[in-house]
């Protein structure tokens, strides 16, 4: 499946769901926790003061990040399972999926709202990313699927029918192993198994 720009940037988004957390936390002005909390602020909220430092920004950014977290899983669960293989050799790579967007989220750990220069350079470097991912076709790469214990696997697979073998990139939501026969769908260049398999053939 060829992501559409739209999804592509919500996916993109969603996998730097810890950033906009971070960023939340560098914002929140700590003064306020020895304050007695607002009660008005679902009723009144003009009487209530938001305890961040750039609370529109600041919050827009981690709710539009959440927001496209949920999409993307959204999108993983609406991939079609069409087409069946048999995976021939399953090599488990754990720190694949950290290679691709953490490293950006611990370098931007350091930068905050409040400094104008260094956040507007941080959209652009991640523009960047986005659009050499994008078009890269490693966009679904996403450390926040660990959590949700998703595996990566660099698989060698024939189709169901053909002895002719081939080499692909498998994020699967449990456990792969040779010999296993999976249906799956595809997001750009990468495969998605979901629990949906049997053993040793069966159908």
């Amino acid at each position: 499946m060829q992501l559409r720009l739209w999804a592509a940037i919500v996916i993109f988004a969603g996998s730097y769901f810890p950033l906009s957390l971070i960023l939340l936390a560098q914002d929140f002005e700590y003064k306020y926790l020895s304050q007695e909390f607002c009660v008005e602020i679902f009723t009144q909220p003009g009487r209530c003061t938001l305890p961040f430092s750039n609370p529109k920004i600041s919050l827009s950014i981690f709710v539009f990040c959440l927001l496209s977290l949920l999409a993307t899983l959204l999108i993983f669960r609406l991939t079609k399972a069409k087409r069946k293989i048999e995976v021939i050799k399953a090599k488990y790579v754990p720190t694949e999926l950290m290679n691709y967007t953490l490293p950006y989220v611990v370098s931007f750990m350091g930068v905050g709202y409040s400094e104008q220069s260094k956040f507007v350079g941080m959209i652009v470097f991640l523009f960047w990313i986005f659009w050499i991912t994008y078009k890269s076709g490693q966009l679904i790469m996403n450390p926040i699927l660990i959590v949700l214990d998703w595996r990566l696997y660099d698989v060698t697979f024939k189709h169901d029918g053909e002895s002719l073998e081939h080499d692909c990139l498998v994020l699967a939501d449990s456990e792969l192993n040779a010999g296993d026969e999976v249906r799956y769908g595809a997001i750009q260049d990468v495969m998605v198994v979901r629990k949906e398999r049997r053993k040793g053939g069966d159908s």
